[in-house]
């Protein structure tokens, strides 16, 4: 075999530097890379990678397994434990053999290595890193293995870009096309506690008049909590930009109606208040649950044990008609990477997210109603149009707030089909709604306090704790009452 040149790109030189290849390949690649002595260092450093990771896995304990649940967690001696979701939604992560660990750590290394020094090609290098983070979550995810519950299980996988323990954390797999959650990238030959993310502004105030339509791709990862509580439980404040509120709203379980039939894949449970931080809005709750199934349609290694979801619903996508005669202005809280385009919610040809057997997704509004000020980013900037229904006077006479509306596909169906859920605003105050309606009302406030949002309004810490206290409930796993010591642990790290 004879190999002429080879570069730092080429990915049979980090399996070289692995030991990954055959004789013959081995010895073409040496003779290639002899008089090269960037590519002989580049192998050095992937080997140095590769050896420090050997060494950081070799340290970690087993996992023990959850007998009723069959998820492996981690227990040391001088942590304390984490509540672990055992139900699918939460995106669990999964720890791959070394040489797989190696290879991704060295592929994210090769991207990042930066070659000049100047401020101009550093910010390139940030964009270039962002990219290939994203590259090697696809990867991870095609070469993801079935996680079974038994003795010996991988667990979770972190990768150390630096001599802090930034880490690369892998979410659940899903073959639907979404963004993947905002994860730490290392800049090399930077500070090692500098970490990249892309930042998306937060949804603005929408007139009615002018767009009376939301509509979204509902699919949501929660990476970003982990994330965040390793930002918190480190002593550090995370940076607005790893701040993504729908992934920490969807963190946690809520008790949302199931369909009434086998044939319904999933219901709707909406609710609307008072909004916490602003008294004078409405806070709107959006809460979709997937359909249970039963003994007989589980396939085997079901995913409370293999940790594979079943897809019941495809191509989920959700479109909120406001009522222009209730509704003044509005904004979706999160789920900026998820917007599409009005006319997408009806073309089947455009992708969506996936909603599996007894999954919950939640998102939320905040409504600004007619009679009441809004903010200035909801005033129209172009001309009013001359031909609306929406002048004063025009609206249709009805009670109802919005109207949801539900289009999906069956897992093996091109063609969608709709649901539609109508809401009315009974006027109900903060105080009375639902525990489930305060937690996730907490959340998002601490979310945007986090982010320093122009819309967090009044919001706390004080004030995120006592909604949050307030919602509670059984807290069945505890994950309510770790949120809570993580806004306390925000509170000290914000002085």
């Amino acid at each position: 075999m004879n190999i002429s040149k080879i570069t730092s790109d080429d990915p049979r030189l980090t399996a070289f530097a692995l030991g990954e290849l055959g004789a013959a390949e081995r010895v073409a690649i040496a003779a290639a890379i002899k008089d090269d002595p960037a590519a002989q260092a580049f192998v050095e450093q992937i080997r140095a990678l590769g050896g420090e990771l050997s060494a950081m896995l070799a340290k970690e304990p087993l996992p023990v397994v959850r007998a009723t649940a069959g998820v492996a967690a981690e227990s040391t001696e001088n942590k304390t434990a984490t509540p672990v979701r055992d139900d699918y939604e939460r995106r669990k992560m999964v720890r791959f053999p070394y040489y797989i660990v190696a290879g991704l750590a060295a592929a994210c290394f090769a991207v990042l290595f930066v070659q000049q020094q100047t401020l101009a090609t550093k910010r390139q290098e940030i964009a270039k890193a962002e990219q290939q983070r994203r590259n090697v979550e696809r990867a991870a995810s095609r070469m993801a293995l079935p996680y079974a519950a038994q003795a010996g299980s991988p667990s979770i996988l972190e990768v150390s870009l630096g001599d802090d323990a930034h880490a690369v954390s892998m979410p659940a797999f899903s073959n639907s096309p979404t963004s993947p959650p905002s994860v730490p990238v290392q800049i090399a030959g930077q500070a090692s506690n500098i970490e990249a993310y892309a930042y998306q502004a937060d949804n603005a105030y929408l007139a009615v008049a002018e767009a009376p339509l939301s509509t979204f791709s509902m699919e949501v990862d929660t990476a970003g909590y982990s994330n965040l509580r390793r930002f918190l439980k480190g002593g550090q404040r995370p940076p607005r930009e790893a701040v993504r509120i729908e992934e920490l709203v969807n963190y946690f379980p809520y008790r949302y109606t199931v369909p009434k039939d086998a044939a319904t894949p999933f219901a709707a449970s909406m609710e609307v208040a008072s909004a916490p931080w602003n008294p004078s809005h409405r806070l709107v709750r959006i809460g979709l649950k997937g359909r249970e199934l039963s003994l007989a349609e589980r396939p085997a290694l079901a995913d409370q044990l293999s940790g594979t979801r079943v897809t019941i619903a495809k191509d989920v996508k959700l479109q909120v008609e406001f009522n222009p005669a209730r509704v003044k202005s509005y904004r979706l809280i999160g789920y900026e990477n998820r917007m599409l385009k009005k006319e997408d919610f009806n073309n089947d040809k455009i992708d969506a997210g996936e909603i599996g057997a007894g999954h919950t997704v939640t998102a939320l509004y905040e409504v600004v109603p007619v009679g009441v000020d809004s903010p200035t980013e909801a005033v129209p900037a172009g001309d009013a149009l001359k031909y609306s229904e929406g002048k004063a006077g025009k609206f249709p006479e009805s009670a109802e707030l919005l109207t949801l509306k539900v289009r999906y596909k069956a897992p093996t169906s091109d063609v969608s089909s709709k649901l539609v859920f109508p809401l009315v605003d009974s006027g109900a105050e903060f105080a009375t709604a639902s525990q489930d309606f305060k937690f996730a009302a907490a959340v998002a406030s601490f979310g945007m306090m986090l982010r320093d949002s122009p819309h967090k309004g009044a919001v706390t810490f004080d004030s995120v704790l006592g909604w949050a206290e307030d919602g509670l409930g059984e807290d069945a796993g505890g994950y309510r009452h770790e949120f809570m010591s993580l806004v306390k642990q925000a509170k000290a790290c914000s002085g």
